[in-house]
């Protein structure tokens, strides 16, 4: 897909000039905006349509000459200027010199000066941007690393009392259930709903706040990244999941993905990318109007083989002065609502470029003020994988009803295992029916709906093969029926709270590596 033309803007109150100027630069390839001859027009012009590099005759009819026009094009749009000019006297160049331009041209002006000048001109403004962006996310690194060694460790402590207490919760109630009747105990149940729905929300809440220091972390590059192959269908799948609420209310929300490569990335990390794309996207739309908006999510191939998924929204669109800081750390741009949530730390897109740069992408937008914006990834796909002589990675499948266990084990497990996480027995039944191959199931004995037991008891009629290489999870203190179905089998059966060795050392086990 092409990038979009290198507009110009020529200020020149002699029409003779300006046309030749035009025509030249056009023959080049460069899109040129209509004339503007005075400074007012020239500040109009950029308004409306800001461009990338401005040729400036020095001297303009008006109260206000070519020098002033730069200098207020410099302070209001950050546009670069190339003065034009037919004197070249000490005072006059002194002068432009204030309002620090990119070049001189000096009348007649011949085409290949011309070229040259504009594009060193242009060149040495990406340069200064590609350096100030380096500055200012180095300055925004350092202060998020700080804030985020602080602020994390205790927050990590935090979140695991407080899933410990929520599983503790659930089995004292389960017990409590076995020795008082529905009715006798209905006082006291509702009492333990509430401090379970408190530990919920408190779970919750500190997910969010571990959400802002993990945007921290990546900002300042604290992380080592531990990349896999990463199926982006799944990976915009769980994104909308995760931002469906945020979107309902605004707009609605469609989806089309097509055949898309593998990609070689932190599927976590990468997930982050789309989440906040999503959440931009949302943020552009005011919510009460749903039904006269749309968020579209896309992915399909390029001709390269790199990987395209843009995210499109019906939003307020984004001015054409802006679209160059965007991806600025801390910036936020006018269309921002003020009462917004999901964009109050300004770190949003930052980090999802520095993402998709590292992973040796791009991020593109494109966007109309009123009429919405689109954002572009494009990824490399994943490289080939060399023939060798086993079969390739050993797949995990985690049916596991804690994220926070679930996110624990695919940390100690991979990049040695494949691992794949879902919550439910429905959701694992789903991937091992349609063919999925997995080499081991690592799974709760109690899950909601349905348990552990059941999904063993099905895999011995439907799949024998893989129901020998399934390793249990179980609390301390099981219940009777836990502990007879547990002494029943030869699977290996993990005790929380779980360690490295022993998960390993399980895993090892239901392979047929040892004991």
């Amino acid at each position: 897909m092409p990038d979009a033309p290198i507009t110009l803007l020529i200020v020149e109150d002699e029409a003779i000039v300006a046309r030749d100027l035009q025509r030249t630069l056009e023959d080049i390839g460069y899109h040129v905006l209509p004339t503007a001859g005075t400074c007012d027009e020239a500040i109009k012009r950029a308004a409306d349509r800001c461009p990338d590099l401005v040729l400036m005759d020095i001297r303009l009819h008006g109260h206000k000459d070519g020098i002033d026009a730069a200098e207020i094009l410099h302070d209001r749009f950050s546009v670069p200027v190339v003065f034009l000019t037919a004197y070249a006297d000490d005072a006059t160049v002194a002068r432009a010199k204030k309002a620090q331009p990119y070049g001189y041209l000096l009348k007649p002006i011949r085409a290949d000066e011309l070229r040259s000048t504009v594009e060193v001109a242009l060149y040495k403004h990406r340069m200064e941007q590609q350096i100030a962006l380096a500055e200012r996310l180095l300055s925004a690194g350092t202060m998020a690393a700080g804030v985020a060694s602080a602020v994390g460790e205790p927050l990590d402590a935090f979140r695991t009392k407080v899933n410990q207490a929520g599983d503790m919760l659930k089995a004292h109630r389960t017990e409590i259930a076995t020795l008082l009747s529905l009715h006798s105990g209905s006082s006291l149940f509702g009492r333990l709903d509430d401090i379970q729905g408190a530990l919920a929300d408190a779970a919750a809440e500190a997910a969010r706040a571990a959400s802002a220091i993990s945007e921290l972390t990546a900002l300042a590059g604290a992380r080592a990244e531990r990349r896999g192959l990463v199926d982006l269908r799944r990976a915009l799948l769980w994104a909308c999941e995760v931002v469906a609420h945020e979107i309902r209310s605004r707009a609605a929300l469609a989806m089309e993905i097509r055949a898309v490569p593998h990609v070689a990335a932190e599927d976590a990390r990468l997930g982050q990318v789309f989440v906040n794309l999503l959440l931009n996207a949302a943020a552009a739309i005011d919510p009460g109007d749903a039904d006269a908006h749309e968020v579209r999510v896309t992915a399909h191939t390029a001709e390269d083989g790199r990987a395209i998924v843009e995210v499109r929204d019906t939003g307020r669109g984004i001015p054409r002065e802006l679209l160059g800081r965007i991806f600025d750390p801390f910036f936020k741009g006018a269309t921002t609502p003020a009462n917004n949530q999901t964009a109050g730390r300004g770190l949003g897109l930052a980090i999802c470029q520095g993402i998709v740069r590292s992973l040796g992408g791009e991020i593109q937008v494109e966007s109309r003020v009123g009429q919405g914006s689109l954002f572009r990834v494009l990824l490399p796909p994943a490289p080939a994988a060399p023939a060798a002589a086993g079969a390739g990675p050993t797949r995990v499948l985690a049916v596991l009803d804690s994220t926070t266990v679930a996110a624990a084990v695919r940390r100690v497990l991979e990049p040695e295992y494949h691992v794949a996480c879902v919550g439910t027995v429905r959701e694992a039944k789903a991937l091992v029916h349609r063919s999925e191959v997995f080499d081991v199931i690592l799974c709760d004995l109690v899950l909601p709906e349905v348990t552990g037991m059941d999904f063993y008891d099905d895999l011995l009629r439907t799949r024998p093969d893989l129901a020998r290489r399934v390793v249990f999870m179980n609390d301390p203190s099981p219940t009777s029926r836990v502990a007879e179905f547990v002494a029943s089998v030869s699977n290996p059966c993990l005790e929380r709270p779980l360690t490295a060795q022993a998960l390993r050392a399980a895993i090892r086990q239901a392979l047929g590596g040892g004991h």
